[in-house]
């Protein structure tokens, strides 16, 4: 059936001529706009992200007795299972067992945020909350990726939990529509869904990593994120970002707040091109150390810094510095050079640099493009690590 929405819009004209004086007409029309089912679309892309979403809680030791005490408190999604068995056999796609009643248990993985499971003390504990049984389970942490804020934890139920199905993250467009599944503050409001939409598809933020728990950050870099206006709050952090169709296109991180409160609508998700590539590095126990060029970095496009080294200002890395016996210097890169490109990568700014830098190892052979006196060059260096 057909839902009719009757929206009254109202027309300001400003009819300007050549006299002294403006005449401002007020109109107003009946415009019979139809609508299938608009709000009704929505439901089954949500009923599929919260199906696949868990809550995860991590717990420290709170003293010498050993009591444990709750540290923090996230979502998480569900993207890979397999069932167990009452003979020990297992079956991977577990959409074949959900009718059986031979299963002894499944084995999940879930995706969430790395500082929601991670802990100054090295005595954590990790739990998932199953909120359609009110029921948490003990989880094991797989392995963490700190740069990414990426982590994987996997448990065991009898409960059968649907896997979240992917998107494209690459083919995500601003204005999109999008949902955000999580438990904003704690799983009193677990399962909640929120509406909005992308607000910028690709952009790029510097963050800073404390890497040794010392309560400093002490590694500096960027990352890629779907920045969308879809409300997120503390316990959203490793939670679904979905579209319209239920997939899982990013890993909800974090939203930019201040302390007058005058922001809103700005969070950002880790897309899960990206997260899925990390996720499947932590199981495997890949290194996720990051690669470093050896040169100080500025914005070749903003006129203070072109000028201070009297080169034209333009998109990319001006270097401000090279570290002897950097990959930067064995290559034969100098102070006033401007990179444009890594690999078959554009080079924008500092930000674009750090992230297409990221998706390489140390040990990897790179081509690196750069402008010098107004000639473009290009130059292979193997990336170390600091």
């Amino acid at each position: 059936m057909r839902n009719k929405i009757f929206i009254l819009i109202l027309f300001v004209v400003l009819l300007t001529g050549c006299s002294t004086s403006n005449e401002i007409v007020n109109k107003t029309y009946d415009v019979d706009v139809e609508i299938n089912d608009i709000s009704e679309a929505f439901i089954p892309a949500a009923e599929k992200g919260v199906q696949s979403s868990i809550g995860v809680s991590g717990y420290v030791r709170s003293n010498i007795f050993g009591t444990w005490e709750l540290k923090s408190v996230g979502s998480g999604v569900v993207y890979y299972g397999k069932a167990v068995l009452n003979d020990g056999t297992t079956i991977d796609d577990i959409t074949e067992t959900k009718e059986r009643s031979d299963v002894n248990y499944y084995l999940y993985r879930a995706i969430t945020n790395y500082h929601v499971v991670n802990a100054a003390s090295r005595d954590v504990m990790t739990k998932v909350y199953l909120s359609k049984i009110d029921l948490l389970v003990d989880a094991v942490v797989l392995g963490k990726n700190i740069y990414e804020d990426l982590a994987v934890v996997e448990f065991q139920t009898s409960i059968y939990i649907p896997i979240i199905s992917f998107g494209d993250s690459d083919k995500v467009k601003t204005g999109e529509i999008v949902l955000a599944v999580g438990n904003p503050e704690g799983y009193k409001y677990a399962d909640s869904v929120s509406l909005g939409i992308i607000s910028n598809a690709k952009r790029y933020v510097d963050v800073d990593r404390d890497l040794n728990n010392d309560g400093r950050n002490d590694w500096s870099g960027a990352c890629e994120y779907l920045q969308h206006d879809a409300s997120i709050n503390s316990g959203n952090s490793g939670g679904a970002l979905i579209n319209i169709k239920g997939e899982l296109i990013g890993i909800n991180t974090m939203k930019l707040v201040d302390t007058s409160n005058t922001i809103e609508g700005m969070g950002f998700a880790i897309p899960i091109e990206e997260a899925t590539t990390y996720a499947d590095k932590i199981v495997n126990g890949e290194d996720v150390s990051r690669p470093f060029l050896g040169i100080q970095m500025y914005e070749a496009s903003m006129d203070y810094y072109a000028k201070q080294y009297g080169v034209d200002p333009m998109p990319g890395v001006l270097i401000g510095a090279v570290t002897d016996n950097s990959p930067a210097s064995k290559a034969g890169l100098r102070v006033g050079d401007v990179i444009t490109r890594i690999g078959n990568k554009d080079v924008t700014g500092v930000a674009s640099l750090r992230y297409e830098l990221y998706k390489y190892s140390a040990g990897d052979v790179i081509s690196i493009t750069y402008v010098r006196n107004g000639q473009t060059n290009s130059a292979k260096l193997t990336l170390a690590t600091q």
